[in-house]
């Protein structure tokens, strides 16, 4: 058999045609990137996803990635929290970088407590998980890498399915401040 447009060439020359879901699998196939994944579930419909037209559509929003580095840091004692922000569209991941920051005259070097992170704004149909986090120090910058999962319950072309888009987020923080120098989206 091989494959013919919207449809296979069967044993006898005869066309068999790809069902929606079948053309949705090629489709949402062709995106998965390094630790992604997709199922279909039948109970995904439009008042539990988020809705795209065409796979075009979702493909546009998950290359969304703007960035906000103006959100202030909160201090605590000798800690610091350094937020992140980045904007998915209506939703946004903010990410929390808990510190204390390096002073030398104290004799204390940087410490990174924590980083946590959550989804603010328009959740419907979207989650984040937190899997884990990496971090080092060169000279006066904190790296710090943030892995997670975004999971999306999609409705395409009336087909529900839950994709899962595995997310690299690498965060640069000043030590001896605590303010953010650079955030970016690592492809995996």
């Amino acid at each position: 058999m091989c494959i013919a447009g919207g449809g296979m060439t069967g044993p006898f020359g005869d066309i068999i045609p790809f069902t929606p879901r079948e053309i949705l699998a090629i489709a949402l196939n062709n995106l998965l990137g390094n630790g992604d994944s997709y199922t279909f579930d039948e109970s995904i419909d439009s008042n539990n996803s988020i809705h795209f037209n065409t796979i075009d559509e979702f493909t546009d929003f998950l290359n969304t990635f703007e960035t906000d580095l103006t959100i202030p840091t909160i201090d605590q004692g000798n800690n610091r929290i350094t937020t992140f922000r980045v904007d998915w569209g209506l939703t946004n991941l903010d990410l929390f970088v808990n510190q204390i920051l390096n002073n030398p005259t104290e004799n204390q070097d940087y410490n990174l407590v924590e980083v946590t992170s959550e989804l603010s704004g328009i959740t419907l149909g979207l989650s984040w998980e937190q899997a884990s986090i990496e971090h080092s120090v060169v000279g006066n910058e904190a790296i710090i890498t943030v892995f997670g999962s975004r999971n999306f319950n999609l409705f395409i072309e009336s087909i529900g399915a839950i994709y899962t888009d595995t997310i690299i987020i690498e965060l640069h923080i000043d030590i001896n401040t605590g303010n953010p120098i650079s955030i970016f989206q690592i492809e995996n």
